[in-house]
């Protein structure tokens, strides 16, 4: 845990080496552009909230936002919907 954290009162901090690897933005996934080529893209218990509408819209921009392979992290309770054709299981 040293390795990652550093310990601040009552809680830890994420160390500065590893923040620095990870862009931290406030973005409207409904509204804002996509960011692209991304390794991973975690959304767990964000569609959840959202009414189908914009899980359809939002699941082919998760799509075009990822590389080839990299992967979309759902909650427990999220599916991808009719969007099989974009995603595969592992």
């Amino acid at each position: 845990m040293q390795r990652f954290f550093t310990k601040e009162d009552h809680s830890y901090r994420v160390k500065k080496e590893i923040r620095d690897l990870v862009v931290f933005a406030t973005h409207n996934v409904l509204i804002d552009a996509p960011f692209t080529k991304l390794d991973l893209l975690s959304c767990r218990n964000l569609l959840i909230y959202l009414e189908a509408k914009a899980q359809h819209k939002l699941l082919p921009l998760f799509h075009y936002a990822l590389k080839p392979h990299g992967l979309l992290l759902l909650g427990l309770s999220e599916t991808i919907g009719g969007s099989e054709q974009l995603f595969s299981r592992h």
